[in-house]
């Protein structure tokens, strides 16, 4: 199972980059934007599965990124990018309002708080998660 969970999160980095590197340039489409971040944080939630049965924790999603951010072996930079993440995804699940300008995907809260995603933040956001998949596999390497 724990290599399965591995090879799940890999898929999903690799069908974010796929949509990223060669869909998203061809297409323009702003709304795969969402998409790809969706893939990113499916990958970062199977490594830290991966990571918590490997580690032999019984723990929730919340309570693993604690125990990650006390363990010290996660660079505090991925970490906070992968806690982004999450919170990124939530906002655009509870936004009441998402629209696309000038190749930007915008959400905004019903308090008219505006977030936006750009390419720039997507590729961003890709790199933390290769980082953070290698470190998980680094982490429980014997």
């Amino acid at each position: 199972m724990t290599r399965a969970l591995l090879g799940e999160a890999h898929k999903a980095v690799h069908q974010a980059e796929h949509l990223f590197t060669v869909i998203y340039p061809f297409t323009h489409d702003t709304k795969l934007l969402v998409a790809i971040l969706a893939n990113l944080q499916k990958a970062n939630a199977t490594a830290l599965a991966f990571l918590a049965e490997q580690e032999g924790l019984k723990l929730s999603h919340q309570e693993m990124m604690e125990w990650l951010l006390q363990d010290k072996r996660m660079p505090n930079d991925v970490l906070n990018a992968v806690i982004d993440l999450d919170g990124l995804m939530q906002l655009q699940k509870d936004c009441p309002v998402e629209f696309i300008r000038k190749d930007r995907f915008v959400l905004c809260t019903d308090s008219y708080n505006v977030r936006t995603i750009s390419s720039k933040e997507i590729n961003y956001y890709l790199a933390k998660t290769k980082v953070f998949i290698e470190k998980t596999i680094s982490i429980t390497a014997p």
